[in-house]
């Protein structure tokens, strides 16, 4: 437990963007029935709309973007990744998800919730929480080393920059804006676009 509490800081998997386009490429494979049922489930105003949605569970945790309510969602923090012993490489649930407290063992919960008849708040937390944590899941930085934090202690300076970035930051957002302002003009849309042809082409070669 000590080593997941080391970890808490900056661990969320992708940025803003990063989740955005991930659900954005998900919500386009939806056949229409399971598309149905996300708009019945989630708010009225996002329509269905899962890139609205993408980053709640990171978005509930910190003071600046949930003022009011942020401290009673600390419990959440651990759900977002899992440590697992330096150049392992296995993931053993018995070791590296004790009760659950795991990004595995979250997803693993949140399917489950889905499944039972719970009401439609219960529902909606838990279709919340699996949509980003599929998206975190993604990050191998999210089943990080102990020693590292999950490449949050690895420093340095990447790209040019003068200023210095850890690994897991670089991961998260650092990659995705640097190919969205040299490349797409920062048009996340046309970023999209780029790689939702790419995921059509992979699939037409399967």
């Amino acid at each position: 437990m000590d080593d997941q509490k080391n970890l808490k800081q900056d661990v969320y998997g992708w940025g803003a963007v990063g989740h955005n386009i991930i659900v954005r490429l998900a919500q386009s494979q939806l056949i229409d029935s399971t598309s149905e049922w996300i708009r019945s489930l989630t708010s009225w105003n996002f329509n269905g709309n899962l890139s609205a949605i993408a980053s709640w569970a990171d978005d509930i945790l910190y003071p600046d973007t949930n003022p009011t309510d942020y401290r009673n969602w600390q419990w959440s923090r651990e759900l977002h990744y899992v440590i697992i012993p330096d150049w392992s490489c296995e993931y053993k649930a018995e070791r590296d998800c004790i009760d659950d407290r795991c990004i595995v063992g979250a997803i693993k919960n949140y399917t489950k919730r889905l499944e039972t008849e719970l009401d439609n708040i219960q529902q909606k937390e838990a279709f919340y929480f699996l949509i980003h944590f599929m998206g975190d899941i993604h990050q191998p930085l999210h089943a990080g080393f102990r020693s590292d934090r999950g490449g949050n202690s690895i420093l340095g300076y990447f790209m040019n920059e003068t200023s210095q970035t850890n690994l897991h930051t670089l991961w998260d957002s650092g990659l995705i804006m640097m190919r969205l302002q040299r490349d797409f003009q920062q048009n996340i849309s046309h970023y999209y676009d780029h790689i939702y042809q790419l995921m059509l082409n992979q699939s037409s070669l399967s």
